[in-house]
């Protein structure tokens, strides 16, 4: 099912993200730090919650219930959310640090969106499967237009 490969991507890329993320901030400036330091206190949570949510996804599988889905996409939404508000709180003073801050807010944004239109397509999926499809194709097209956000703003921090 490429949308759990999608999703488990998604907490492979905050992983690497953060690792990347965690090196030395000798010589960087104090928005670029601060913005680091936002991300890798917010990440740990974030990667908790999205292993929660793929094992739901996976346990839909045999239980066909979307209230565990939903459960779980609620709260990495809310890990992710509250990621973005400390990120966004960060001052960026140099301009590939507010490029960078901006694609960070982006990238989250668009995750957020697309677990939402995951939580939808889960719980559409037993009474209209045709528009489940199409919210999980939303929500596959948006993690990788949010990954990409990401990974963009993590090479302007590294």
């Amino acid at each position: 099912m490429t949308r759990i490969r999608t999703l488990r991507s998604v907490s492979l890329l905050l992983a690497v993200s953060a690792v990347v993320l965690a090196g030395p901030v000798t010589g960087a400036s104090a928005s670029k730090a601060s913005i680091k330091t936002a991300l890798n206190k917010g990440f740990p949570l974030v990667r908790s919650t999205e292993r929660a949510a793929v094992e739901a996804i996976s346990a839909y599988k045999t239980t066909h219930e979307p209230a565990a889905v939903d459960a779980a996409l609620a709260k990495a939404i809310t890990a992710l959310k509250a990621v973005k508000s400390k990120v966004a709180a960060q001052p960026a003073g140099r301009p590939a640090v507010k490029l960078a801050k901006s694609k960070l807010l982006k990238g989250i944004s668009a995750i957020v969106l697309a677990y939402e239109h995951l939580g939808t397509a889960f719980e559409e999926k037993g009474t209209d499967p045709s528009a489940a499809e199409a919210e999980a194709s939303t929500a596959v097209t948006k993690i990788k237009a949010g990954n990409k956000q990401v990974k963009e703003a993590v090479k302007l921090l590294s």
